[in-house]
């Protein structure tokens, strides 16, 4: 039994001649989520984190900077914010950045310790900004349709196993008029690209579910209705 997150992890499994990999989503996707509210128009919800500067291109500090810039162009249009933590480490980064763009703005959340008010400030935001797999995972969740930034490929092929890799954007690129782009595409496609992404998810929840249960009789010899 081998399931993988996304269809990239299947085709790299398939280039090394292991046929049997199985794409089930993300763990986080069986989750369901305890909030539901309605999106406020022009709200971004945002995450960045910190990597020990092993992403694509550049480090933290210039990622940080390159998202500042897009985001004060966004506030600049209108457009108000959220800011989500989902690793300790990352809060003073997540701080630096509110204080950069918007001071005055809504504090910040850490998912780890106020899971609600994280579900409820993603559900209630029209899009989701996010850079760590874990936030993007959330935002899926939420029903929140969500800008990828790809540190590592793992998110890549997270957003691709959603239907959401056309919003990706690497953090090699540092092009702030793609990064509005994307942000301004989703926008406009909203409706459409959010009922494609919550299809995926909950096919990714069934298969996770399936799996795991195909896993519990083959390999632990259990009855589905064993402990």
């Amino acid at each position: 039994f081998v399931g993988v997150r996304g269809p990239h992890s299947q085709s790299l499994l398939m280039d090394h001649e292991v046929e049997k990999g199985q794409v089930v989503g993300d763990p986080y996707l069986w989750l369901k989520s305890p909030v539901e509210r309605d999106p406020i128009p022009k709200r971004l919800c945002v995450n960045i984190g910190r990597t020990n500067d092993s992403l694509w291109g550049g480090t933290d500090r210039d990622l940080l900077d390159f998202i500042a810039a897009a985001l004060l162009q966004l506030k600049g249009e209108g457009w108000s914010f959220y800011w989500i933590s989902v690793w300790g480490k990352d809060i003073d980064f997540v701080q630096e950045l509110r204080q950069r763009v918007d001071p005055h703005s809504n504090p910040i959340l850490d998912a780890r310790d106020q899971p609600l008010e994280t579900f409820s400030a993603l559900a209630g935001s029209e899009l989701f900004l996010g850079e760590k797999l874990h936030a993007n995972a959330m935002a899926a969740v939420a029903g929140t349709p969500f800008v990828a930034v790809e540190y590592q490929p793992k998110v890549r092929d997270f957003a691709a196993s959603l239907g959401m890799e056309d919003w990706v954007v690497s953090t090699a690129e540092r092009d702030g008029g793609s990064l509005l782009n994307q942000i301004h595409s989703l926008r406009a496609m909203r409706d459409s690209a959010q009922s494609k992404m919550i299809e995926n998810r909950n096919n990714l929840r069934n298969c996770l579910i399936q799996f795991s249960k195909e896993i519990k009789v083959e390999v632990f010899h259990l009855e589905e209705d064993g402990p």
